[in-house]
């Protein structure tokens, strides 16, 4: 029907949608309906790149922040598959040792996530520099597990370490931005909310939930693998610690 519309062979509509990389002309009439789906859910009522106006007051900008987040997490779950998502659960459960590549505004998601593994007996190496990346990679055991957090997905160094990773077939994963791109392309990943502009956002806000949304998924995934453990862990560590810092606390809402 399209050929006929637009007076050209059949076998030119095969070829320009080889020419984007698909396979065939159902492959990118799949993509594409995809992602016009995901174009129109969600974020009807707010604007992702400029939430707030200059004259809004301070209410009015907590409460469309409010909005803001409810829309970026139910964004952010309606990208989640199930298959994959357990892929990258499998992963980090069978890792002994566990590195994320958080450069920038990523990393304070990455290391809040680090704190909660460890607290249940689980270490997790979080890179501030492409070198400490680089070099850690060149050494890494095989029961490691490298998670690449990357909104564009177009980062050099961390390109180059993965195809070193794939090669040694050293287990990884990313997060990274709906739609394709390098670093999706070479890895299993999971999709963040996928609305902000690289340049013309009034703040991260998005992404940075939903990285950080996507983590306490993993986390309590990994936490879950052998709940009664980890949880029995965690309060020893946690109340030995509170005993050894002395504090106390009167607010009953917070008392154990």
């Amino acid at each position: 029907d399209i050929a006929h519309e637009i007076y050209v062979a059949p076998s030119s509509i095969m070829r320009f949608s080889q020419k984007l990389g698909y396979s065939g002309f159902i492959a990118f009439k799949e993509a594409y309906l995809h992602e016009i789906s995901y174009r129109q859910a969600h974020f009807h009522d707010i604007d992702a790149n400029k939430p707030i106006e200059p004259t809004d007051r301070n209410m009015t900008i907590a409460a469309k922040m409010s909005a803001l987040y409810k829309e970026t997490i139910d964004d952010t779950f309606g990208l989640l598959q199930h298959d994959t998502l357990q892929t990258c659960i499998n992963k980090l459960v069978k890792a002994q040792h566990i590195y994320i590549c958080a450069l920038g505004i990523q990393m304070q998601p990455a290391l809040n996530f680090k704190d909660k593994m460890l607290r249940i007996g689980k270490e997790v190496i979080v890179f501030s520099t492409k070198e400490e990346l680089y070099y850690t990679s060149m050494c890494a055991p095989l029961d490691s597990c490298f998670i690449f957090i990357s909104y564009t997905g177009e980062s050099k160094r961390p390109l180059q370490v993965l195809d070193y990773l794939i090669e040694k077939d050293i287990p990884n994963f990313g997060i990274t931005t709906f739609g394709e791109n390098s670093l999706s392309q070479k890895t299993t990943c999971l999709n963040v909310s996928t609305r902000e502009k690289l340049t013309s956002s009034l703040g991260s806000f998005g992404f940075n939930l939903s990285v950080m949304y996507l983590l306490d998924v993993l986390y309590g995934a990994i936490f879950n693998s052998d709940y009664d453990k980890n949880y029995a862990y965690k309060c020893q560590k946690t109340k030995a610690f509170e005993k050894c810092e002395g504090r106390k606390t009167n607010n009953k809402l917070i008392q154990d």
